[in-house]
């Protein structure tokens, strides 16, 4: 994988009324959660069980 995603978005969908800027943040909301994610894999800390 080289770090990029992409996304596709059913707009008008549920919680959106097609909007560009609530796909935006909603799109953003969920990177910002796969960073997080990627940071947790790296640390390591993944591996304890907690």
């Amino acid at each position: 994988m080289n770090g990029n995603s992409t996304a596709t978005v059913k707009v008008g969908s549920s919680g959106t009324d097609g909007d560009p800027v609530d796909v935006d943040v909603t799109m953003r909301a969920h990177a910002y959660v796969e960073v997080h994610i990627e940071r947790l894999k790296d640390s390591g800390l993944c591996r304890f069980p907690f």
